[in-house]
């Protein structure tokens, strides 16, 4: 009589935590609660414009992996991302590494079909790195250095497209 009464209380106890988990079991996707998923697709769905850099090249990239890909009437997407160096601090000392920063400087455009500018942006970003007088060595700092800047002013356009980008005509904004 006594395993009965146990086996019982086994049962229900995993009887208990199972009913959460099966209660779950036919929710496969994740969906926002207030929105449309097909018009938050259409809204960020972009043609993207060429490379005319490196620079530009991983903004690309980067923003082509959190936005769709468009249809031929979607809007054109522009980015252009230049870097530049500067020196952090002075020294009299001999010590030959110099901390310096690349900074990247960007810029999005999106446009429509016809040319009409729907939404402009630019934002910086800066990285920080150092240099010790080789010259391959402070080359492949200063490129490793403004890529990472460049990722990083990406993230800011792209958080700047999604808090003011309005859609294209016809789509409601963001409410």
């Amino acid at each position: 009589m006594w395993s009965s009464k146990r086996a019982a209380r086994n049962a229900l106890v995993s009887l208990a935590l199972l009913a959460p988990v099966l209660a779950v079991a036919g929710c496969t996707t994740l969906t926002p609660v207030y929105s449309d998923a097909a018009m938050a697709e259409a809204k960020y769905a972009f043609n993207f414009a060429q490379p005319r850099s490196r620079l530009d090249q991983i903004a690309y990239q980067e923003l082509a992996l959190r936005f769709q890909a468009g249809k031929p009437d979607s809007p054109l997407l522009t980015v252009s991302v230049s870097s530049g160096g500067r020196t952090l601090t002075r020294s009299a000392t001999v010590n030959p590494v110099t901390n310096r920063e690349a900074i990247a400087y960007g810029t999005v455009v999106i446009t429509d079909g016809f040319g009409k500018r729907l939404f402009a942006a630019s934002r910086n970003a800066s990285a920080s790195y150092q240099t010790n007088g080789q010259v391959v060595a402070d080359t492949e700092a200063y490129r490793s250095a403004s890529e990472q800047a460049a990722r990083a002013v990406t993230e800011s356009l792209r958080l700047a497209i999604l808090a003011g980008y309005p859609g294209p005509i016809g789509l409601p904004a963001a409410q």
